[in-house]
């Protein structure tokens, strides 16, 4: 795990980041994007001279070992991460290729999840896996064909299953009909309910457009779309920074960006901080739909820049990448100024590593195109924070991706809805009834009926929710109303069916439905408060338990 000191990384951003926010403090310098690039240009000694590791057997050994040490010990997870570096840095036509996914097959083996060892087999016999060792992997599998035929494999069957559950919106699929957007005073646009919606109502459901895999996470997620696929992932075949859960994420990433920057990986994640390498690759993305032309790219940027823009007027019916990207260009951003300081750092320190690549310089030669390159990467810096989620396994990000409509939910401390992101893709759920005309907000941490969780002052804003307009949760709390007798009993029902082991997940989040449908009326509540809370809870298990097992169900169908 990359060590930090403070909240930025221990890298060379980190570093010039802290710096920077010094200085300002003292009122030494301003921090216009000029300004900032003048600063790398002093400290581009942090950025020379970082070494760009290749391909090497040696290696690949090495770590290999390191790994068979963890299988040893059981520590499976940590095993697997060095299983799949040493797959990163394996040479192409070799054996060390398949000795790894021979390696991994043994984990999943371990791990009851033998789909997973059946689909790494395959791999290591496609990657002149030695013939002196086949024996033992022909065991394997017959071994985990004999598991699974007497029905030990693990549950990939969800329930519940959490799609959209609700009219979908035929413009825009992934989300449900009789939602829409609107201009808020205050948090600027929000989503609103045209119409009333339940408890357990899906209203989004959409997958990220791109994704970034924080550094320290790499062996871990696909560079592409970020899901962990068990970790059970490939290689790209040039680098040994990037892993893909599938060829076509591999194919995919390289042709819309990783050509580009699959040279020059350690440099981008010297300046990596969280997701901020995410608008080098939306740079790349945007060049790539521009059919690589990188004047009209320009043409368009220059003119179109924060004018103004409206994701539901996409029609995705007909579905048309350039004009979702040119959503992300023209939209209008609002953001802190403090954290404007780091976006233009971020910018200027990518705007030095690019041009520094021969393939960049070849590419961005004039000087309106490199002051253009600069401009987008400043933007985009912007873009990602305003678009993207994080997926986070605290108190890390993992993983960052960029979605069109996720990112339009609002905040308060009284939410009628969860949003989660994970396998790559945002779901958004109610957890109270929504009357025609309500706001859609979710909690980014402060939640009143969650105890002891973040405070409203924790946040990068200003709430202004209905809670802290009354200036403490506990005069918020006052306002509710008690509940009647009936509901008490209610109550103590929806708490036996919580702790009945022989119910499934599907009539549990059922009943927690029904109990806040029912009493919504009475919040805030304290009775209510542990209902809530733990719906909220069940509902993320639910999500999360439900993806692991849509993904087994496809790499079974597979293999088996």
């Amino acid at each position: 795990m990359e060590e930090e000191y403070g909240h930025f990384p221990k890298n060379a951003i980190g570093t010039m980041i802290r710096k920077m926010l010094t200085m300002l403090d003292e009122h030494e310098i301003g921090p216009k994007l000029s300004v900032c690039y003048n600063f790398v240009l002093k400290h581009e000694a942090l950025l020379t001279n970082v070494p760009e590791p290749v391909k090497n057997n040696d290696r690949a050994v090495q770590l290999r070992q390191q790994g068979n040490r963890l299988y040893q010990a059981k520590r499976y997870e940590k095993a697997l991460e060095k299983y799949n570096e040493s797959i990163c840095y394996a040479e192409a036509g070799s054996d060390q290729l398949a000795m790894g996914y021979a390696n991994r097959s043994a984990i999943y083996f371990e791990q009851g999840e033998y789909e997973f060892a059946l689909l790494n087999i395959l791999l290591a016999r496609d990657h002149n896996y030695p013939e002196k060792l086949r024996e033992k992997l022909d065991t394997r599998e017959k071994n985990c064909r004999l598991k699974i035929g007497e029905g030990l494999a693990k549950d990939n069957v969800p329930c519940p299953r959490l799609g959209i559950n609700v009219e979908i919106n035929p413009k825009i699929p992934c989300l449900a009909k009789g939602i829409a957007m609107k201009q808020y005073s205050g948090s600027g646009r929000g989503l609103v309910a045209e119409r009333n919606f339940k408890a357990g109502d899906v209203i989004l459901n959409e997958k990220a457009i791109l994704s970034v895999v924080a550094v320290a996470f790499k062996y871990l997620y696909c560079s592409r779309c970020g899901i962990p696929n068990q970790h059970s992932l490939i290689p790209c075949p040039n680098c040994v920074h990037c892993m893909y859960c599938s060829e076509e994420c591999l194919a995919e990433d390289s042709r819309m960006a990783h050509r580009y920057e699959c040279s020059f990986g350690a440099q981008m994640a010297n300046i990596a901080y969280d997701g901020s390498n995410l608008a080098t690759k939306l740079f790349f993305y945007g060049l790539t739909l521009f059919n690589n032309d990188l004047d009209q790219m320009m043409k368009y940027c220059e003119k179109n820049s924060m004018i103004g823009a409206d994701p539901f007027k996409l029609d995705h019916r007909n579905y048309d990448p350039l004009e979702e990207f040119k959503i992300f260009h023209e939209t209008k951003l609002h953001l802190s100024p403090y954290i404007e300081v780091s976006f233009r750092l971020c910018a200027a320190a990518t705007y030095y590593v690019l041009l520094k690549q021969p393939s960049i310089k070849a590419l961005v030669t004039t000087k309106a195109q490199k002051r253009s390159l600069l401009n987008c990467l400043y933007l985009y810096q912007r873009v990602a924070m305003y678009f993207a989620w994080e997926r986070k396994s605290p108190p890390d990000c993992t993983v960052t991706g960029l979605l069109s409509y996720g990112k339009l939910v609002n905040h308060s401390c009284n939410p009628n809805a969860m949003i989660l992101y994970d396998y790559g893709q945002i779901k958004c759920i109610l957890i109270r009834p929504v009357r025609k005309g309500q706001q859609i907000t979710i909690s980014l941490g402060p939640a009143w009926f969650v105890i002891g969780n973040q405070q409203a002052s924790d946040l990068s804003f200003t709430c202004q929710c209905e809670v802290c307009l009354y200036g403490r949760v506990g005069e918020w709390i006052k306002t509710g109303k008690a509940l009647p007798a009936k509901a008490l009993k209610d109550l103590e029902l929806c708490t036996e069916v919580m702790l009945n082991e022989k119910i499934n997940d599907a009539a549990k989040l059922n009943a927690y439905q029904q109990i806040i449908q029912r009493y919504d009326q009475y919040l805030p509540n304290m009775d209510m408060s542990y209902h809530l809370r733990m719906y909220y809870h069940k509902l993320t298990q639910a999500i999360m338990k439900e993806n692991i097992q849509l993904n087994r169900a496809k790499v079974a169908a597979a293999v088996v």
